[in-house]
């Protein structure tokens, strides 16, 4: 993307056209003289000669070597072998000054008018450059990719190793650097260097090579200043303190400037996205305080009905009855003991960030212990697993899929009414690893396919408060898998029962 200004002078073939023109004025002026032509047309010939020498040649030297060629060869046609010596010199003088000065004028409007016309282009070639630069930034997202853009056209137009800090060094960012050597990777991080762009940063202007402040640096620091605060600060590793051009300098403000805006409308993206997040994480929050408010007052009236029951009435109730009494407290207790293992699930994710610590293991093992530890809930239950032959490791927090996993089997066992065996699968698609519960009952309801993860039960035609839904479930499950960047759904299948699929990434784990 720099651009060349390729000035070195191609001396032979200037020579040769310079040889060449000469030629053809000599030839001109020799059929001149033949002709008995006016002398005055001879001198023209090689008038005309050097102009267009002037024309088509770098610089004066030709020019003028031209001229005193002119001179003699003019004399040579013109000049009477008998005329006074004197007169001859004084001619040949005024000759020759007049034709220095023509290739002088001529080659001055000629250098002139070539470095308008490389302004010009350079201009237009800056002018592309900056629509291109402009329409990069305009569709790059992501605040570190629009830093690495900057610096990619900073180090195309320099040729010179740059750093960007997002913040003061001397709160411990070391820049992103974008080196043309490999060498010049460690020049910013000396404690020089360091201070000269935390300067930048206290005092909003540019530092190091070529400006007012710490001339001894090594690279020139420009700041990124948004509504009066530095949001960044590019430094330009200048070798042997050789200064930037003014070209360069002029540019790479134009460059700052769009950097700027692009800077500025990526945080304010950002902001927005955070905002949203932030919107969902409370609607998600509610959600789960109604269904924890529902899931709670539901067991709880249970375990106060029977033991009021028991205690108020115990000398009328017969063995059988207070034995159906103690097991409705005991269902409702080990129910309650559910749901606060639900919500310590939800606990472990990171509350600033909605992420979780994964690692990197092995499906099998999960399944087979998620199967288990539901097995000691309901001995009764029928699972069929499928899982992929070869060995399939999935970046997870462990704990958190079993529970998911878990809460999902016990859904089905619950409400597909149904005998038949459940059906849990995992399969490897692409970068993703993909879950599946599937049961053969009932199905789920239309109006449940909306919401079904929103916190409430899936029992629509349940009293609410007699029946313990499994919505607070559902809304952990979801809360989990995003939480480890992955989709969860519910539908129903064609052959009849429901399915809860989820999907992991198989990348983003730490080896344990």
């Amino acid at each position: 993307m720099k651009v060349k200004n390729n000035k070195e002078p191609k001396w032979l073939e200037e020579i040769a056209i310079t040889l060449w023109i000469l030629s053809i004025a000599t030839i001109a002026a020799f059929f001149l003289k033949t002709r008995n032509i006016s002398d005055i047309n001879i001198a023209f010939c090689y008038i005309l000669a050097i102009l267009m020498v002037s024309r088509f040649t770098q610089g004066y030297t030709l020019g003028m070597i031209a001229s005193f060629v002119g001179m003699i060869m003019v004399h040579y046609f013109v000049a009477d072998p008998g005329s006074d010596l004197h007169l001859f010199r004084i001619g040949s003088i005024f000759f020759l000054v007049c034709m220095l000065l023509v290739s002088v004028i001529m080659s001055a409007m000629r250098i002139h008018n070539k470095e308008q016309l490389e302004n010009a282009m350079l201009q237009e070639e800056r002018t592309n450059q900056l629509n291109e630069i402009n329409n990069q930034l305009l569709i790059t997202s992501g605040l570190s990719n629009t830093i690495d853009l900057i610096l990619k056209f900073c180090v195309e137009i320099t040729n010179r190793t740059a750093i960007f800090y997002k913040e003061d060094p001397q709160q411990g960012d070391r820049g992103v650097v974008l080196a043309v050597h490999d060498k010049e990777k460690n020049v910013f991080s000396s404690s020089h260097e360091l201070f000269v762009a935390h300067w930048v940063f206290e005092n909003k202007k540019d530092a190091g090579v070529g400006t007012d402040y710490s001339t001894r640096s090594s690279c020139i620091y420009l700041p990124f200043v948004i509504q009066g605060k530095v949001i960044g600060v590019m430094g330009i590793y200048c070798a042997n303190q050789k200064q930037l051009s003014l070209s360069d300098r002029k540019f790479l403000k134009l460059l700052i400037s769009q950097g700027v805006m692009a800077l500025e409308r990526q945080i304010y993206i950002d902001h927005q996205q955070s905002m949203i997040l932030e919107t969902e994480k409370e609607k998600m929050r509610g959600n789960l305080l109604r269904a924890v408010s529902h899931d709670l007052r539901t067991p709880l009236t249970g375990i106060i009905g029977a033991s009021a029951t028991l205690l108020e009435h115990e000398s009328y109730l017969d063995l059988n009855r207070r034995k159906e009494l103690i097991r409705h407290i005991n269902e409702d207790s080990t129910w309650l003991l559910h749901m606060v293992e639900n919500l310590l699930s939800v606990t472990r994710i990171h509350e600033d960030s909605s992420k979780v610590n994964k690692v990197l293991e092995p499906v099998e093992e999960v399944v087979a212990e998620a199967v288990m530890r539901l097995k000691k809930r309901y001995q009764t239950a029928k699972v069929e697993v499928k899982v992929p032959d070869e060995l399939l490791m999935v970046p997870m927090d462990v704990t958190l899929i079993e529970q998911v996993l878990i809460n999902l089997m016990e859904n089905s066992i619950k409400y597909s009414k149904s005998q038949e065996p459940i059906h849990l699968t995992v399969e490897s698609l692409g970068r993703s690893a993909i879950f599946s519960v599937a049961d053969q009952g009932r199905g789920l309801e239309q109006s449940q396919l909306d919401n079904i993860f929103d916190g409430y039960s899936r029992d629509s035609n349940s009293n609410s408060d007699t029946t313990k839904g499994m919505g607070i479930g559902l809304s952990i499950c979801k809360t989990i898998i995003l939480a480890h960047g992955g989709t969860i759904e519910g539908k129903n299948r064609l052959g009849g029962g429901a399915i809860f699929t989820f999907t992991l990434p198989l990348e983003g784990g730490q080896t344990s």
